[in-house]
C-alpha cells in the first residue's frame, strides 16, 4: 500500500513540475509573443514628444520598392547657367523645400532625400557660376560622399569592351542598368500632400527659420515645383 502511494505523490509532483514547466514556457512565448509584435507593429513603441530630439528617425510612413533605370544623358538637369536648366533644376524638391512639420508640436524638420538634392544642386552651381568660397560647399560635398555609403547600392553595373559607340559617343559604366530603389515619387507626393495641410502660422515659421543660410543659398532649388513632369521618361523606370 504504502509503495502504491509513493508512486502517486511521485507522480503528483511529477505532474507538478510539468505544469509548472508548461507554464515557464507559454509565458515566455508570450514575452517573445510581445517582443516580436513591438519590433513588427510597434504596439509599444515609444511615443514620441516631437520636442526638440525626441523624435523618429525616419518620416512616419512605409516607403516600397521601386525600379530606376540609370542614364547619364537624359537632355534635361545639366550644368549649364541658362533659365531653362535652372528651372528644371528649381523642380526637384517640393515646395518649401521639402521641409514637414510632425507631431503634436508641429517640429519643423528637414528630409535627408531632400537635403541630398538641395547639395547636389549647390555644387551644380559652383560648376555653373563658380565657387562661393563658404564652408556650405566643403559641408555639402561631404554629406553627399556620406549619404552614397549610406545607401550602399549593391548593383552589378556591367562593364563595356569600348569606350566610344558606332557614332562616337562615349560609353559610360553603369548605364541602362536597373536599380531597385525606394519609391522617391511616393514620398515627393506625400511631402506635396502634407504642405497643403500647413496653416498659415506654419508658413510662417518656415520662412522664419527654414531659409536659414544652408537652405537660402541662391541656387533656386527652394522655390515652388513640381517632380518636373515625373522626372522625365515615366518616372522611376525613366530614371533621374
Amino acid at each position: 500500500m504504502s509503495s502504491v502511494l509513493s508512486k502517486l505523490n511521485i507522480a503528483h509532483a511529477s505532474y507538478i513540475v510539468a505544469a509548472v514547466t508548461l507554464g515557464l514556457s507559454l509565458l515566455g512565448n508570450l514575452f517573445a509573443l510581445v517582443y516580436q509584435s513591438d519590433i513588427i507593429f510597434g504596439l509599444t513603441a515609444h511615443k514620441y514628444t516631437y520636442i526638440e530630439g525626441d523624435h523618429p528617425r525616419h518620416l512616419p510612413l512605409t516607403v516600397g520598392p521601386a525600379n530606376m533605370v540609370f542614364k547619364s544623358n537624359l537632355g534635361h538637369f545639366g550644368l549649364g547657367n541658362d533659365p531653362v536648366t535652372w528651372a528644371e533644376w528649381s523642380t526637384m524638391r517640393p515646395r518649401e523645400a521639402g521641409y514637414v512639420y510632425l507631431g503634436q508640436t508641429h517640429l519643423p524638420i528637414d528630409v535627408s532625400m531632400w537635403h541630398q538634392v538641395h547639395c547636389l544642386s549647390h555644387i551644380r552651381s559652383l560648376i555653373s557660376k563658380g565657387d562661393d568660397g563658404s564652408e556650405h560647399t566643403e559641408h555639402c560635398f561631404h554629406y553627399l560622399r556620406q549619404g552614397i555609403l549610406c545607401n550602399a547600392d549593391p548593383t552589378l553595373e556591367p562593364r563595356s569592351r569600348q569606350s566610344f559607340d558606332l557614332n562616337g559617343k562615349e560609353i559610360f559604366p553603369g548605364d541602362e542598368v536597373t536599380h531597385t530603389c525606394k519609391d522617391f515619387q511616393y514620398i515627393y507626393e506625400w511631402t506635396m500632400k502634407h504642405r497643403e495641410g500647413w496653416s498659415q502660422e506654419e508658413v510662417d515659421r518656415f520662412l522664419s527659420v527654414g531659409q536659414m543660410k544652408h537652405h537660402g543659398g541662391g541656387n533656386g532649388t527652394m522655390e515652388h515645383g513640381g517632380m518636373h513632369g515625373g522626372m522625365h521618361g515615366g518616372g522611376m523606370h525613366g530614371g533621374m
